[in-house]
């Protein structure tokens, strides 16, 4: 599966089963889902892979640590979940982070991406920092949340923005570093 775009794309939707080895290059798993079930109750095993490594899904969890040799990364409906020292390539989205709140993801690189690097969604806070994004169709997304702290992040020839805020709230920026981009931040 996989084309640089979405191989498997849920689009609200409840109770879909991704198990048993899928295997994606150059694509991943993508959602386009506005409520909280559409994105928690699924089953998605990290049997499933993106450029052969595995896809974790965590939904409804608290505290959880997310293992560095993720291919990608959905976080959904949980709290105080750090996220930290992962590499995304090749994908539409390298993580997605929906309906939760208090996560922290550092020390991440993500390049290659044809789609947003990471996406936020209906969230609150959320700390990104000490981040590297390149080459992607938009760096950092954030949808409809609030309390976002982004520090330290450097998004290079990013196709469309470096950032973009939308219907987001209590948002600060601070030490970013942003080169070669359409535009850089988008509110």
């Amino acid at each position: 599966l996989g084309s640089g775009k979405a191989a498997i794309m849920l689009q609200d939707s409840r109770e879909i089963r991704i198990v048993d080895g899928n295997r994606m290059q150059g694509g991943s798993i993508d959602f386009f889902a506005f409520e909280g079930e559409h994105w928690t109750s699924h089953e998605i095993d990290d049997s499933n892979t993106v450029n052969n490594r595995p896809v974790y899904y965590i939904t409804n969890a608290r505290s959880v640590s997310v293992p560095e040799n993720a291919g990608q990364v959905i976080l959904a409906n949980s709290t105080d979940t750090p996220v930290e020292g992962v590499d995304f390539d090749n994908g539409p989205v390298g993580m997605h982070i929906a309906f939760s709140s208090r996560i922290t993801v550092s020390n991440i690189t993500v390049h290659d991406n044809s789609g947003n690097g990471l996406r936020v969604q209906q969230s609150d806070n959320i700390t990104l920092e000490s981040f590297d994004v390149s080459t992607s169709g938009m760096g950092i997304l954030i949808l409809n949340s609030d309390s976002v702290n982004i520090r330290n992040v450097t998004i290079r020839s990013s196709e469309y923005n470096s950032i973009e805020l939308s219907g987001t709230n209590q948002v600060i920026m601070s030490d970013l570093n942003l080169v070669n981009s359409s535009r850089g931040v988008y509110i």
